[in-house]
């Protein structure tokens, strides 16, 4: 299985999946899944990207996945710096829409925030995390919930309230597998990743954004925020709803997420 060297030598898990058609596009696709998932989370979407010619690059962040906890810090800032290597190993230099769920929008934004070498053209963003007391709160209930009864109190409780109404059956199995696999000491490490996390520059983000949110999710607080803040020009950003759709965008509704992401790279690439 491909490993690459993250961050302070971390060993990380990744995907590199190219186009499937001879017009592939110049622009590649940097996938950052969001807090106890795992790269496996965008392939329902995947392939219907990369029959488009579009390069799709997924890794499993440091702790979730087949990127094994080790103990160091996690951190926005060490993700965000596994993802830059990443894309270093695989000689990408320019060209990149990075697509952040959750947690990994914060990366995202943090990534265009602080992009000095014009790496990125542009993010979608999918339930994205705002940094601030109301998550702080949030993941410390989390982590003493897991304290107190391990992954599986979580596995068996989170799904009926991250999912929306429209969400299968084999959704809330397919996400109950990922609560339920994670290892807790690296899970409590990214949920105080999210507690600490300092709001990114979103007024220096110029580059064209899409925002996805489910119409149900109850995790979201300030969202409206971001898209707000951005200091994309407001006809190159936009943030849609998706109807009886929660938390977990791409498992509930990956048809339609495809979509949404679909058009917005046609704008961006016409």
């Amino acid at each position: 299985m491909p490993y690459f060297k993250g961050y302070q030598g971390k060993q990380l898990f990744f995907t590199n999946n190219q186009p499937e058609t001879a017009q592939a596009s110049s622009v590649s696709l940097l996938f950052i899944h969001g807090l106890g998932a795992s790269s496996s989370y965008y392939f329902p979407i995947i392939p219907s990207l990369t029959a488009k010619g579009y390069r799709c690059i997924t890794m499993d962040t440091y702790g979730n996945g087949l990127s094994t906890y080790t103990g160091a810090e996690n951190s926005i800032k060490t993700i965000a710096n596994d993802a830059l290597a990443l894309l270093e190993s695989l000689n990408v230099t320019k060209n990149v829409v990075v697509v952040g769920h959750s947690m990994g929008g914060i990366v995202a934004s943090h990534l265009l925030a602080t992009d000095k070498k014009n790496l990125f053209v542009g993010t979608v963003l999918l339930a994205p995390s705002h940094p601030g007391p109301n998550i702080t709160q949030a993941m410390d209930e989390r982590v003493a919930t897991i304290e107190k009864g391990g992954m599986e109190i979580l596995a068996n409780t989170t799904p009926k309230v991250a999912l929306g109404s429209a969400a299968t059956p084999l959704a809330r199995a397919f996400f109950r597998e990922f609560q339920i696999r994670n290892d807790p000491k690296a899970y409590i490490s990214l949920c105080s990743a999210i507690a600490n996390a300092d709001v990114p520059d979103y007024a220096s983000i110029k580059k064209p954004a899409l925002i996805l949110v489910g119409d149900e999710d109850k995790s979201l607080k300030g969202v409206e925020h971001i898209a707000l803040e951005y200091g994309t020009p407001k006809g190159e950003k936009e943030m849609r709803l998706l109807p009886g759709i929660g938390h977990w965008l791409v498992l509930e509704a990956p048809e339609l997420v495809f979509k949404h992401i679909s058009e917005y790279l046609d704008k961006i690439t016409a």
